[in-house]
């Protein structure tokens, strides 16, 4: 059974602070997936305008240009094959 992990995101660009943007971002493993959303949340409580140097530097190393917004969602999916019965 294979899993992975998704989350979604919203996010603006440097110069369009009034358009939000969604942001998708997959991961393989639980843990990766929780640190990035907990980076996102983090990020996305604090007033953009008042980042320190710290938020900064997180900010461009998980999203490059722009600032997080929100956390949207956190999706979890799983891919199990089903054998299926025939009569032959």
């Amino acid at each position: 059974m294979e899993t992975w992990y998704e989350i979604e995101y919203s996010y603006t660009r440097p110069g369009s602070t009034k358009i939000k943007y969604k942001g998708l971002k997959e991961f393989n493993t639980r843990e990766e997936a929780e640190k990035f959303a907990a980076v996102v949340y983090w990020l996305s409580q604090t007033d953009r305008v008042k980042y320190n140097s710290r938020q900064l530097e997180v900010s461009k190393e998980y999203l490059g240009k722009g600032q997080f917004v929100a956390l949207k969602k956190f999706y979890i999916y799983t891919k199990k094959e089903i054998k299926l019965k025939t009569d032959k």
